[in-house]
């Protein structure tokens, strides 16, 4: 039996202790043997709400295939598994059982399930996980590789190899527009709306080449409609962000080497580019207020900016760590907070450290990490470390030892 080990760490602290206090552990899971144990829960004690229902948890499953000709071939997989957490932190799953990564929702903690496979599914009764059955639609070849849920739960974009379809649960496809290959998808659900980058393969010999493309950024409402779209460009889109007014999108255009920033606010039929500023790795407050972007590709600068206005950031710090390098950024979702991981290498070995910043760019903690630039992120006000995207991976080749902790910022 494969052995899995998770531990997820809930941690808070008092205003006079900066975030993250190691002496307020509050709450630990463990995953021994796909079982579940919780070792301490004094979650209730300290008032808070536990920011997050469900915890998902990712294992690799990928393997090297060889063909009668002994040659190897990757086949890539994975499996996902989802923990369910009460608001008071209690668990709520008696054990953990793992199904296909691609069924999982990629913006909610649900399973999409066939009709056609209801009956021999693993997610038949019993199992204990929010799951959406749907009669799925021949147009998409190769099968559904990725999905999405929309704000009411009806409609849902389905992304295959070559095509993506939006969806209706009771009326079937609506989509009213050529939608192409998608990927990148990003929702903002107050507005109903989300933004995609649409991908089309070109001709090249007459035949498809995924040399010959073309891409572009489209805005669409979860009722079919195409909103924006803007121009077609032969190259890479990349690092696209929807701001919560659900018409201003941040994106960057990477081609031969070199990336440019690009703005669409809502009164631009054509997107402005931000000269000037750096097209690097970006992260965003939830709010929209703020941005901290990665510098150089070095890795040994970031900058913080002010998004008030997103087509006109305002520079408000700008910090680096010589010799330490960046790994990781996450902001706050109030702009409040800012986390950096950074890895420095000695006569001793490669070290792992975490820094968190103020507002104002000023370096609030710096404290050691066990791993070398983990996953960081923030749920709210909560820094959350080994989570990216609300997931954990937990990896049997011993290269990701499989945890997650909490920390109360603000």
């Amino acid at each position: 039996m494969k052995r899995f080990v998770l531990a997820a760490l809930i941690l808070a602290i008092g205003i006079a202790r900066p975030c993250p206090a190691r002496n307020s552990l509050i709450w630990e899971l463990k995953i021994q043997r796909d079982s579940l144990v919780v070792t301490q829960n004094m979650f209730t004690r300290r008032g808070f709400t536990f920011p997050v229902s469900w915890l998902e948890v990712e294992r690799d499953t990928s393997y090297v295939s060889v063909s009668r000709e002994g040659t190897p071939d990757l086949v890539v997989g994975n499996e996902v598994a989802l923990i369910h957490v009460s608001r008071l932190g209690d668990l709520l799953t008696d054990r953990i059982r793992f199904y296909p990564g691609s069924r999982l929702c990629d913006n909610a903690p649900v399973f999409l399930v066939p009709k056609n496979e209801e009956q021999g599914s693993p997610f038949a009764a019993g199992a204990g996980v929010p799951t959406v059955t749907l009669d799925m639609p021949t147009t998409i070849p190769g099968g559904v590789l990725r999905w999405y849920e929309g704000p009411d739960t009806n409609r849902i974009v389905l992304c295959g190899a070559d095509r993506t379809v939006l969806f209706d649960r009771a009326g079937g496809r609506i989509s009213r527009t050529d939608f192409v290959r998608t990927t990148d998808l990003q929702s903002a659900p107050e507005r109903n709306v989300f933004v995609a980058v649409q991908r089309e393969e070109g001709a090249s010999g007459g035949r498809k080449s995924s040399r010959a493309f073309r891409s572009r950024i489209a805005l669409m409402s979860w009722s079919g409609d195409l909103l924006w779209a803007g121009p077609w460009a032969r190259a890479e889109l990349a690092g696209i962000h929807i701001f919560p007014d659900g018409a201003t999108i941040h994106y960057s255009i990477v081609s031969n080497g070199s990336s440019k920033l690009f703005c669409k606010s809502a009164g631009d039929s054509i997107p402005r580019e931000l000269s000037g500023l750096p097209a690097g790795p970006r992260d965003y407050s939830a709010d929209g207020s703020h941005m901290l972007v990665r510098l150089d590709a070095a890795g040994q600068n970031i900058a913080v900016y002010n998004t008030a206005d997103p087509c006109a950031p305002v520079k408000i710090a700008e910090r680096g760590w010589w010799p330490r390098t960046v790994g990781e950024v996450a902001v706050s979702a109030s702009g409040a907070s800012y986390a950096v991981t950074l890895r420095k290498t000695d006569a001793t070995g490669t070290h792992g450290s975490l820094v968190m910043m103020n507002r104002g760019g000023m370096d609030v903690s710096d404290e050691p990490l066990s791993v070398l630039d983990p996953p960081i992120s923030f749920l709210g006000e909560f820094l959350v470390i080994g989570l990216r995207d609300g997931r954990t991976a937990v990896d049997t080749r011993g290269r990701n030892p499989g945890f997650v902790q909490m920390f109360m910022c603000e």
